[in-house]
C-alpha cells in the first residue's frame, strides 16, 4: 500500500538496489514508506541512515542525504580525489561513482542500462584500471571566488554553486599543473572572477546588478604534453587578457574569446590569439587533427578513439567494404577518413561551417541531407550509414528518412542512451539490432559511449 508515511526531515536506515542515470544510489519500497529515494553517495547493496530532505507532492519521488553509512559494498574504496563529494561533506559532484572499483562501476553501469533502458551489451570496453584516473585532455573551468582568493571550480549538479576543483584526479596532470599557476597569478593580480549583468529581485522591485569583473571561465586542452589555455573574458579589454598571459610559463599557447551572454554557455565570440601555438596537433584513429582555442577534443581520447574505430566495421572488427557510405554528422572528418580506406565513394553530411569547409561540403543538417538524396532523380543508395549524432539523437524525421532509404546497414555512435533508445524504436520496424558496445569514455560516471551495429530486416 503506498502510504507514503515518511516525512521530510525524518531520519531512516535505507538499503540502496541501484542507481540513477546521475549516479546517486535508489532505495524504494517498505523501507521508504513506499517512496522512492534518490541519495547521492550511496551505492547499490549499501545500508545507510539518511534523512529525507525532499518528498514530492504528486509522485513517489524523494531526495536523502546520506548521515552515516553502515554497511558498504564490497567493492568500495577510498577515493583517491581531494574534491570528490561524499556524504560527510558535499563538494565536486562530477564523479559520483568514485570509490567503487572499476569493474564494479562497469557492472552498474551494465545494469543501469538494462534497468533504465532495455539495453544489453556485448561488453563495456576501457583502458586499464590504472588510466582510470588523470585521464581528462579537456577541461572547461567556471572562475569563482573574491580577488586574492580567486579558484577555479565547476557547478554541483542541479546548482549555481561552485565547487573547488583544485587537485582534480580525473584530469590530466599538465592541465592541472597549468591551473594552479593560472590561479596563482589571477590572484597575485587581484584579478575578479566575471559575473554578466542580471536583474534581481528585491522587495520594491527588479533591481539591475551591471556587469563586472575579468574572467569568467578557462579551457584547457593538453595532447599530453603540450597544453593550450583559452581564457574566456566578459570584456576584449580585461585586465586578465593583458596581464594574466605574461605571467603564465606552463601553456604552450594562449587565446582568449568575450562571453558576455547570459547563462552558462562558455564558448565565445572574438577569438584572439595572444601568444605560443595557436592549435595542438593530434591523431585520432590514424587521422590527424587539429584543435584550437575553441576547438572540441574528447575529453579522453584514447577510449574514444577505440569506438571511432569500431564504428565502420562490423562488430568482430572486420571491415566493410563497398561502393558507397554516408557519413552523417561527420564532424571533422575521422570517420570518413575511415570509410574512405574501405569504400568507393564517402559522402559526408555536417551542419558546422567550420567542420563542413573542412570536408569541403556546404553545411547542411542530416535531414535535409537525407531529404536531397531521397528527392533526387539519380539517387545512390548506400551500403553503410555512420551516424555519430548530439545528445539529442537522431531525432524522428531523420530516423523516417532513413527507413525510406533502405540502406542494408546502419551503425550509430550515441553519448545518451536515452535518445538511442528512442531512435532504435523508430527504426524497429525496418532494422534489427544485431550488436551493441559500451565504451567507458569517462570513468568515475555513469556516462558510457554506446556503438549499435543495425542490418536492414528481410
Amino acid at each position: 500500500m503506498n502510504n507514503f508515511s515518511i516525512k521530510e526531515g525524518a531520519t531512516i536506515s535505507v538499503i540502496a538496489d541501484a542507481i540513477t542515470p546521475h549516479g546517486d544510489g535508489i532505495a524504494r519500497g517498505a523501507q521508504c514508506g513506499e517512496r522512492t529515494l534518490h541519495i547521492p553517495g550511496l551505492f547499490p547493496q549499501e545500508q545507510a541512515k539518511v534523512r529525507i530532505l525532499e518528498l514530492a507532492r504528486r509522485s513517489p519521488l524523494g531526495r536523502a542525504r546520506v548521515l552515516e553509512r553502515e554497511q558498504s559494498h564490497p567493492g568500495r574504496l577510498p577515493a583517491p580525489c581531494p574534491q570528490h563529494c561524499s556524504h560527510e561533506q558535499g563538494r565536486c559532484t562530477g564523479c559520483p561513482l568514485m570509490g567503487l572499483e572499476l569493474s564494479v562501476q562497469h557492472q552498474l553501469k551494465r545494469d543501469l542500462l538494462r534497468q533504465q533502458w532495455q539495453f544489453e551489451v556485448d561488453r563495456v570496453v576501457s583502458q586499464s584500471p590504472d588510466h582510470a584516473l588523470d585521464y581528462r585532455m579537456s577541461a572547461k573551468r567556471v572562475v569563482g571566488g573574491r580577488p586574492g582568493s580567486l579558484f577555479l571550480g565547476s557547478f554541483r549538479r542541479d546548482s549555481h554553486r561552485l565547487s573547488d576543483m583544485a587537485g582534480c584526479r580525473v584530469e590530466h596532470p599538465r592541465i592541472r599543473a597549468c591551473a594552479e599557476e593560472l590561479i596563482t597569478q589571477a590572484n597575485l593580480l587581484q584579478l575578479e572572477a566575471y559575473r554578466p549583468a542580471q536583474l534581481e529581485n528585491k522587495a520594491r522591485g527588479q533591481v539591475a546588478t551591471p556587469a563586472h569583473g575579468d574572467l569568467r571561465y578557462v579551457w584547457f586542452k593538453t595532447d599530453g604534453e603540450k597544453v593550450l589555455v583559452t581564457l574566456i573574458l566578459g570584456d576584449a579589454s580585461s585586465r586578465a587578457a593583458r596581464r594574466l598571459p605574461e605571467q603564465l610559463t606552463l601553456p604552450a599557447g594562449i587565446s582568449s574569446c568575450v562571453q558576455s551572454g547570459p547563462g552558462n554557455s562558455l564558448r565565445g565570440h572574438d577569438v584572439c590569439h595572444i601568444r605560443g601555438e595557436k592549435t595542438l596537433h593530434l591523431e585520432i584513429a590514424g587521422q590527424p587533427m587539429e584543435v584550437g582555442a575553441l576547438g572540441f577534443l574528447q575529453p579522453n581520447p584514447a577510449v574514444a578513439q577505440m569506438a571511432t574505430l569500431a564504428l565502420p566495421a562490423q562488430p568482430d572488427g572486420t571491415p566493410i567494404q563497398g561502393a558507397l557510405a554516408y557519413d552523417l554528422y561527420a564532424g571533422s572528418g575521422t570517420t570518413t577518413s575511415l570509410l574512405r580506406q574501405t569504400f568507393e565513394e564517402v559522402i559526408p553530411c555536417e551542419s558546422f561551417p567550420e567542420s563542413a569547409a573542412i570536408l569541403g561540403v556546404p553545411p547542411q543538417d542530416a535531414e535535409s541531407f537525407l531529404h536531397d538524396c531521397l528527392s533526387s532523380t539519380t539517387i545512390k543508395r548506400p551500403e553503410l550509414v555512420i551516424a555519430n549524432p548530439p545528445r539529442t539523437g537522431l531525432g524522428a524525421g531523420v530516423c523516417t528518412a532513413l527507413l525510406e532509404l533502405s540502406a542494408p546497414r546502419i551503425h550509430i555512435m550515441s553519448c545518451n542512451p536515452a535518445s538511442l533508445r528512442k531512435d532504435l524504436d523508430r527504426l524497429a520496424s525496418g532494422y534489427t539490432l544485431v550488436a551493441l558496445r559500451a565504451y567507458d569514455t569517462l570513468p568515475q560516471t555513469p556516462h558510457l559511449e554506446l556503438v549499435a551495429w543495425l542490418e536492414k530486416k528481410d
